[in-house]
């Protein structure tokens, strides 16, 4: 009778687990997509935002690049004047 009742606990114990972990393991793998296609939205919103950046400052550097050719023309204009 001892013996029966430990055995039968020893199996809702070892079942009791093994339904645990594979509840855990659902949850897990629930929580692993939800925080991937998470991460994956940030990364693209940082991506588009670099971009945006890297517009501007290419932007930004054609326009000093064409100040300093002119201010450097000018600068030449002046020098050849002086000579």
């Amino acid at each position: 009778m001892i013996e029966s009742v430990l055995t039968s606990g020893v199996i809702i114990i070892g079942l009791s687990s093994w339904l645990g972990k594979v509840w855990a393991n659902r949850i897990l793998e629930k929580d692993k997509l939800k925080y991937t296609s998470e991460i994956e939205w940030i990364k693209s919103k940082y991506i588009q935002e670099l971009e945006k950046y890297k517009v501007q400052t290419e932007k930004s550097v054609f326009v000093h690049k064409l100040q300093y050719e002119k201010e450097f023309g000018i600068y030449i204009e002046i020098g050849v004047m002086m000579v």
